[in-house]
Order: C-alpha cells, then structure tokens, then sequence
C-alpha cells in the first residue's frame, strides 16, 4: 500500500513527515508513506489543482489555515470527526498550543490535524543587538534604521514581505490598527487610508534593507541572518525552529513584534495542518498515519530532531527543548496567545495572492501608492 501527501519543500515541512514515515513502515510494513515537496508558492497552486482535479490524487495534504474554507467547498477534505471519536478531538484541542486547534475549525468540524504551529515574532541576532536597544513602535522604526544604515557593511533590518508574507504583514498592521481588512466575504476589501498609511511607512523602511531583499522569502531571510553580519533585525516574520540551533557564533533570537502607532501588536497565526483528502484510497491507513504524526511521541521525540516545529504544548514547554533552540518556544509562547486568525472563507486564497501580486509591484516601483491601494480596496468576491 503506498500513500501520497503533499508539502511544501523546506526542512521543516519535509524531514519530521519523512522521519515519521520512516518509522510508521517499520511498525507497518505493508505501507509506504511518500511526500512531495514543492516550493511554496508551487506548492499553493499544485493544491489549487490538485482540488480541481487537474493533477494526480493525493492521500494527505499539508495546508496553511486560509484554505480551509475553499477546500471544504470543494468537498476535498475529510472532516476529522468523520475518522475519530469525539473524546480523541478533545484531548487534542487541550494539547496543542492555541489557536492551532480552532484554526482549522470550520463550521463546527477539524478538517486537519494541527501537527506544526508558528506566528509572527520578531527576530534578532542576538551577538549584534541586544533586545533592550530594539525600537518599540514601528513609527520610530525608520530613525533607528536611519542611525545603523552604513552600507555595505550595514543595512540595519530586512522585512518579510515577499510574495504572501508581504500580505501576511499588511494584513497584520491593518489589524492591529484596529481596521482588520476581508473580514467579509460578501464585500472583502480593506480600509483605503489605512491602508496607504501603512504603505507608506513600509516603502520608507525599504530604504534600509539590503539590495533585493524583498523578493526573499522567510527561509532567505533567516539563512542570510546565519551566515551574514550585515543585518541584525527583522521586525516581524513567521518563526522557523530549524535556524536556532544554538551550536553556532551567529545567535538568531525571537523578540515581541513592534506596537503600531502606540496600539499593540497582533501577529498572525501560521503553522501548518495536515488533512486526508476525499481522493484518499486508503482512509483508514492515512488516517493512521496522520495521528501517529500527531502523537506526543513524534510531536517530542521526532520533530524536534527532525526540523520539524511541533504544536504539542508539552514541547513548548519542555526547559530542555528550549535550551537547544535558544528559548525559541517560550518566547513565541506569548505571542501565539495574541496571534489571530486569518479569513477563511471559500475563496480567501484569491485575495491573498491577488494581493500578493499587487505588493510585489509596489515593492519593486512598478507600480504607484495610488494603483496599489485601489487595487487592495478593491473588492475581489471569491469564486464560489
């Protein structure tokens, strides 16, 4: 028997899957787990197909939160309350981080099992900067950057804005301005003004950064933060366990996000859930699997070794685990609890790489503030 899932193609989406494979064999020799990992924005377009059915079937998905409500529409995943009792979904939802759990809760039922959990922090190299000389709002971000800004040995902070991160932070400062945007699916659009504001703040700081930063994603950014000495600090980005290894010179450290304009910060959820889709031949074996993944014991003892970065609430807490990873856990502890959850409605993921798009041209100069934040209001009613 031989399963098919699919991720996406980053140490810490592909080895502890891979790792937990491995092992399920050994207890189950009649079944082959096999993943396919794609980059991320491929990997988002090859689900989008795979839905569509114009690609081959897969088993097991692993899925960011915003699709949740498209792929339901679709009838392409398996309600988890459909393969197990209520008794296993309540001992779930108390041992994973929150909001992990009711991210992947649409009307009323889990349709993944949040195996992996993350939000935005913000992020230092900890041998260069020390988290009290940090700047505390966004609106004093520029005058700092402006003090350390001596290229090219020193282009103060890099942001994550690349393709939808560039969404995911927009849409965390709308939030935490108090002007959340494509709250309605009826009307998904966002506030113009605030919009611009925000904008304009972010096309100010793209002075400081290092020349085509803004086309790298999270993983870039944390490479280059490893093997660079140049830049110290990224305000806001998706936390990846598998850069803290403490064995090296280059320290990275998470911090809290900036506050905006005085109101405080809300960090978006990330994290990764994994699904067994309607396609599955063998639901009962996948089914399996996923809940081995998700088990204490792989989430301990596997992921954490692996790359992996777990949800179980157990290795957040685990002092042991934290040293090796330089406090990485607890410090994004905190944070989780403030993190919000992003739209999702059927569709969302439209919006989100619509807005993507329209970003990147404003980050690169191809297009104008105006053109932008028309483009950003405009309503794109999802496709149905």
């Amino acid at each position: 028997m031989r399963l098919i899932g699919l991720t996406w193609q980053n140490p810490r989406g592909v080895d502890p899957l891979m790792a937990a494979a491995r092992l399920w064999r050994e207890l189950h020799p009649d079944v082959e787990v096999v993943w396919e990992a794609l980059p991320w924005i491929e990997f988002e377009h090859r689900l989008l197909d795979a839905v569509t059915g114009k690609c081959k079937p897969y088993d097991m998905v692993m899925l960011d939160h915003p699709w949740v409500g498209t792929l339901v529409s679709h009838s392409y995943l398996r309600a988890w309350d459909s393969l197990v009792d209520q008794s296993y979904l309540d001992d779930l939802k108390r041992r994973v981080v929150p909001p992990s759990y009711d991210s992947y809760v649409w009307h009323d039922r889990l349709w993944a099992l949040p195996v992996d959990a993350a939000c935005h922090a913000g992020l230092i190299r900890e041998d260069l900067l020390a988290i009290h000389d940090l700047p505390r709002d966004w609106s004093v971000l520029g005058e700092w950057a402006k003090q350390r800004f001596d290229p090219p040995r020193s282009y103060p902070l890099v942001l994550s804005i690349n393709s939808v991160l560039g969404n995911c932070l927009f849409l965390a400062l709308m939030n935490s301005l108090g002007t959340p945007a494509y709250t309605d699916p009826e009307n998904p659009t966002c506030d113009p003004e605030a919009a611009r504001k925000i904008l304009v703040m972010l096309s100010e700081l793209l002075t400081f950064v290092p020349p085509g930063s803004t086309t790298w994603g999270p993983w870039d950014i944390y490479e280059y933060m490893t093997t660079h000495d140049d830049v110290s600090y990224c305000p806001q980005i998706f936390g990846y366990v598998n850069y803290f290894n403490t064995a090296g010179n280059r320290k990275l450290r998470l911090a809290g996000c900036p506050t905006l304009w005085n109101k405080p910060p809300t960090p978006i959820l990330g994290g990764v859930g994994l699904a067994v889709t309607q396609t599955c031949r063998e639901v009962e074996a996948a089914s399996a699997y996923a809940m081995y993944v998700m088990s204490e014991s792989v989430q301990r003892r596997i992921f954490p070794s692996n790359s992996g970065q777990p949800a179980d609430r157990s290795v957040w807490d685990d002092v042991k685990i934290n040293d090796t990873v330089n406090g990485f856990y607890s410090d994004m502890s905190s944070l989780m609890e403030h993190s919000f959850i992003r739209p999702r409605y059927s569709g969302f993921h439209d919006i989100e790489l619509r807005n993507a798009d329209t970003l990147d041209r404003f980050w690169s100069g191809a297009a104008s503030l105006d053109e932008t934040v028309e483009a950003l209001r405009s309503p794109l009613v999802p496709n149905r």
